[in-house]
């Protein structure tokens, strides 16, 4: 078993920095479409653009946090309940966010069609909303084809919802067959092996990641030496930023990095100052709402921000440095409401399910945290 439980909170410094990261990728995408940074793009640093890259991160903490407490704490109860809390977890920010966009599109306070054509993202901020709303549709697609078809008409980046929901289920189905780590052993090369290109993979790699820690012979190893798991972590920053995925050698070399990345990570002796503090887990506990709200408040006020500006000739560096600051300002705000009266609702519904059908050490499970989005 994992010597420090605790550690675990570093992971919400993981989630803090990927939701921003998913904002900065699609802020670059809707505005700065044609600009190349040398140094940027071309270092380490470049993962706080590449939102598909943190989106594989996310999938794989997911699938580390939801077979924690069964592999690495032992718990041998609530895989069928979770199934269903997943889903009540995820619901409500979606359906309120689902609704919100709806009305600013029948208002017409949606600018990114206009935005996108002036920016030159005709081919990525243009493409989206622009159909009639329909509140039956809405809701349908925030109560259901979301979850199970990828359905993102009216909120673009929540094709990732269909993965992260069915991918928990993966991730559960295969814990309650597979009762221990040879047999799981055997599910992981199967699986890797056929099906490395899919999304599911990183759920698959999260467990995988899980298995190794519990392994107390490496997380002695790792802590014993400091100097070996921060060189390991940086080769592991390394690959993963910097790898482009295209072929079947590329998903392998990624899926390694990431092992590596999380493994040492883990065991690190700066984890938890540094990802865990008190600032870090706040802004990591808005994370599903913050990446939920972001895309709307981009298609809405960023979008209006960038049409006044370029309307009044405004110098396009620093009408792009107070759109970004303003917009991460008003995405922050509307997190926090969010976390704190819709998310609630997914909460309040997943402790009746917990009270009601199965009994579980609520102190122990809420040490690890929370999956890639939901609280």
């Amino acid at each position: 078993m994992a010597s420090n439980v605790k550690k675990i909170n570093c992971l919400e410094g993981i989630r803090a920095i990927s939701c921003i990261s998913v904002f900065l990728c699609h802020f670059r995408g809707a505005f700065l479409p044609d600009w190349y940074w040398g140094v940027w793009d071309n270092t380490p640093i470049r993962l706080f653009t590449a939102g598909n890259t943190v989106v594989r991160i996310l999938f794989t903490l997911s699938g580390f946090v939801l077979s924690y407490k069964y592999i690495v704490l032992g718990k041998n109860k609530g895989m069928q309940t979770d199934i269903v809390k997943r889903y009540f977890r995820l619901a409500p920010p979606i359906i309120v966010a689902n609704l919100l966009v709806y009305f600013l599109m029948k208002m017409g306070f949606l600018y990114n069609i206009e935005a996108g054509k002036i920016s030159g993202s005709d081919t990525f901020l243009s493409l989206f909303n622009n159909f009639t709303p329909n509140l039956i549709g809405c809701l349908k697609e925030a109560v259901g084809t979301c979850y199970f078809q990828g359905a993102n008409g009216y909120i673009g980046p929540l094709w990732t919802i269909k993965y992260e929901f069915l991918g928990s289920i993966l991730v559960l189905c295969v814990i309650c067959i597979c009762h221990n780590s040879v047999t799981r052993n055997f599910f992981y090369c199967f699986y890797l092996l056929f099906y490395y290109n899919s999304y599911y993979s990183y759920f698959v790699i999260g467990m995988l990641i899980s298995d190794l820690y519990s392994d107390k012979l490496l997380n002695n190893i790792l802590q014993k030496h400091k100097r070996l798991n921060n060189l390991l972590f940086c080769a592991g920053i390394w690959i993963i930023s910097m790898t482009d995925i295209t072929d079947a050698f590329s998903y392998i070399f990624f899926g390694i990095g990431l092992i590596i990345f999380f493994i040492t990570l883990l065991n690190s002796s700066w984890g938890e100052m540094i990802l865990g503090n008190k600032i870090m887990r706040k802004y990591g506990s808005l994370s599903y709402s913050v990446y939920i709200l972001h895309w709307p408040v981009i298609e809405s006020f960023s979008s209006a921000f960038y049409l006044w500006t370029y309307g009044k000739g405004f110098n396009p560096g620093i009408s792009i440095i107070f759109n970004l600051l303003f917009s991460i300002i008003i995405i922050s705000l509307l997190a926090f409401l969010f976390n704190k009266y819709v998310e609630k609702m997914g909460n309040g519904a997943t402790e009746y399910i917990e009270k009601n059908f199965i009994k579980l050490d609520f102190e122990e499970s809420n040490t690890l945290g929370n999956s890639l989005y939901a609280r």
